[in-house]
C-alpha cells in the first residue's frame, strides 16, 4: 500500500518480463527489463532490442537503442543473466514451418 499511496519505495531496482509466445492482441515473443526510467525489450524472432525512456516517452515511440548502445548492452546483459537464473525457456524457430503465404 505505501507504494500505491506514493509514500514508500519498491525494494527492487529492476523488473523483468518473459513473454515467450504470441498473443491475440498482436504481441510478439520477447522479454524485457525495466531499470529506473529505462525499459529494454528484446524480441525473440530476430533478437533485436528496443530501448525506451519511460519518464520522457511513456508510449514507447522513440527507440533509443541506436543512440545509447552502452546502456542497451548493459540492460541486455542484465536481462540475459536473469533469464538464465530463472531457467526461462527461449522459443526456437521450427525449421519445418512453412508460412501460410508460401507454397
Amino acid at each position: 500500500m505505501p507504494l500505491l499511496h506514493q509514500t514508500g519505495n519498491l525494494p527492487r531496482k529492476e523488473i523483468f518480463w518473459h513473454y515467450p509466445h504470441y498473443s491475440n492482441q498482436g504481441g510478439a515473443p520477447g522479454c524485457s527489463v525495466r531499470s529506473g526510467d529505462y525499459k529494454l525489450i528484446e524480441f525473440f524472432e530476430d533478437r533485436h532490442v528496443e530501448l525506451y525512456n519511460l519518464r520522457e516517452d511513456v508510449s514507447e515511440q522513440r527507440d533509443l537503442a541506436p543512440d545509447k548502445p552502452d546502456l542497451a548492452g548493459r540492460l541486455r546483459t542484465m536481462l540475459h543473466e536473469w533469464l538464465a537464473r530463472a531457467g526461462a525457456k527461449i522459443p526456437e524457430p521450427n525449421p519445418d514451418h512453412v508460412p501460410p503465404d508460401k507454397p
